[in-house]
């Protein structure tokens, strides 16, 4: 009999213990694979940072040198409205030199010559001038485009920087309660103190209750006689005149 009483004992035992290993090892798993998610979590929101800084960087420089463009044009622009207006006044000095002249038709003929060349190259510096016109309006649409599109991308990328926080900040406190939740941990020791705590109460309340039924019966037993009968109430003594 003794015997079967050990051997029950010792299965229940090794049961317990088997059961105990089994929750330690579920619950480190738990916290290794926790512990994973936050650091994949973290590597994600690093790299998030990374792609908004990496873009910004490259559409400043892309932005600059558009720019840069765009005063080189600006300038060839100003430089070729200036010419324009250079031969076109020079054009109206001849035109109104030979409409004046009172020389002889050799000088005019001379005149109207020059007057010719010069139109000519009023209407090349003209075609020069729209040719460098347009290549302004593209660049400017060109750095526009380029402001535009990068605006929309970091604003794209930093939702996803924001989110990958999000991510972060709840893997790693998954990550805690995890580590909270290990045999012995954090968690355990509330438990245990909790219920320490409660079971002080309860036999707070149950000695008051055993006192409080002491007092009551002591004073139900002094006003009986010896044979359990009530006893009499006291009656003062008469006063003597």
């Amino acid at each position: 009999m003794k015997n079967i009483k050990t051997f029950i004992a010792e299965v229940e035992t090794t049961i317990e213990t088997v059961e105990t290993r089994t929750k330690e090892e579920e619950a480190t798993k738990k916290v290794v694979d926790a512990q994973k998610d936050a650091f994949k979590a973290v590597q994600k929101k690093i790299d998030a940072e990374e792609a908004v800084n990496s873009h910004r960087v490259v559409s400043e420089k892309k932005k600059d040198q558009k720019t840069a463009e765009t005063k080189d044009c600006k300038k060839e622009f100003d430089l070729q409205t200036a010419a324009v207006k250079t031969l076109e006044d020079q054009l109206k000095t001849i035109k109104k030199t030979a409409s004046d002249s009172k020389g002889s038709k050799d000088e005019k003929a001379r005149l109207d010559t020059e007057a010719e060349g010069v139109e000519k190259q009023v209407d090349e510096t003209k075609k020069e001038l729209d040719k460098v016109t347009k290549e302004c309006k593209d660049l400017d649409d060109d750095l526009k485009k380029i402001v535009d599109e990068s605006k929309e991308k970091i604003e794209k990328l930093t939702k996803k920087v924001e989110e990958a926080k999000e991510e972060a900040t709840k893997t790693e406190k998954d990550a805690k309660e995890a580590i909270a939740d290990l045999p012995g941990g954090v968690k355990e020791i509330e438990k245990i103190m909790e219920e320490k705590k409660e079971e002080e109460k309860k036999e707070a309340k149950e000695t008051k209750t055993t006192t409080g039924v002491a007092v009551s019966t002591s004073s139900s037993s002094s006003s009986k006689t010896s044979t359990g009968k009530t006893k009499a109430p006291n009656v003062p003594a008469p006063k003597k005149n």
